[in-house]
Parts: structure tokens; C-alpha cells; sequence
């Protein structure tokens, strides 16, 4: 992902280079990051408000931003899969597992015990590599019930 990011520097600085400005490199940087705000707060506004919510504990509100995100991501599926081109982004994380991860970590925050394990639970279902949840549930959950994650996989 790091390599599109940087194809995507590198058109810019030649663009400008081609149309003749000055410090081609600085214009191609300045581009870019102007760039990359723009498409993080339009494509990934719901995602970014969701964190901020949560950096002021408002965690009710946080979720539903959370949910917003994963149904846009779910609707439009390559938005994520190509996210180092739509919103620059170098997130190995997925932005559907990110908000998952965050509606269950709001969730358990809230004391919704309960709704949070469902919420893990359904994350491993989709992201089973995902050991952060792997570790909540462990934390959530009385030992014994939940399945480690070679016993998921086969």
C-alpha cells in the first residue's frame, strides 16, 4: 500500500514538474497531502467522527458512526479494498474491521457486555485473523468458551 501512495506522489510531482512550476517536488507534496485530506474527510468522515466521538467518551454516538461507516464500506466494497488510492490510507486494517472492532469496543465500554461479545464474535466471523478481538472476548468471556482461533479456522 505504500508503494501506490507513493505512485501517487510521484503523478503529482511530475504534473507539476510537466506544467512547468517551480520546487515541482514541494508542489507534488503540498498536492498530495491536500489530497489525502480531502478524500479521508469526505470518503471516511463517518470513521473519523466516530474517533473523535470516542476521544470525548461520548460512546453511544461514537457506535452509530461506527455503523454508518461499515454500511457505507459494505455498500461500496472496493472504496476499501483499494483505501491506499480512494482515502490514502496505509491501514492494514481494513476500514469494515475497524468499524466492527469499534461498535464492540463502544459496546463494552457501555456495559452492554453481552452486545459487545455478539459484536466480537461477529467480527472473527468475518476477520478471523483479528487477535484484538480474539483477546477481548478472552477478557469478556469466562475461559473455556472461547474458541482459539486454530479451532475457528478449521
Amino acid at each position: 500500500m505504500v508503494l501506490a501512495n507513493a505512485v501517487i506522489l510521484l503523478l503529482i510531482t511530475a504534473a507539476a514538474s510537466v506544467i512547468g512550476l517551480d520546487y515541482a517536488l514541494a508542489w507534488g507534496l503540498a498536492g498530495y497531502f491536500a489530497l489525502s485530506g480531502t478524500l479521508k474527510n469526505l470518503i471516511s468522515r463517518d470513521h473519523r467522527k466516530g474517533i473523535q466521538l470516542i476521544k470525548e467518551e461520548r460512546f453511544s454516538e461514537a457506535m452509530h458512526c461506527f455503523e454508518d461507516s461499515y454500511s457505507f464500506y459494505s455498500r461500496n466494497p472496493w472504496v476499501d479494498r483499494f483505501r491506499a488510492i480512494t482515502t490514502l490510507s496505509i491501514s492494514e486494517m481494513c476500514y469494515r474491521e475497524m468499524a466492527l472492532m469499534n461498535i464492540a469496543f463502544c459496546l463494552s465500554v457501555t456495559g452492554e457486555q453481552e452486545k459487545a461479545i455478539a459484536e466480537y464474535q461477529r467480527l472473527l466471523g468475518q476477520f478471523p485473523n483479528n487477535k484484538m478481538a480474539e483477546y477481548s472476548l478472552r477478557v469478556l468471556k469466562p475461559k473455556g468458551e472461547i474458541p482459539q482461533s486454530s479451532e475457528r479456522e478449521g
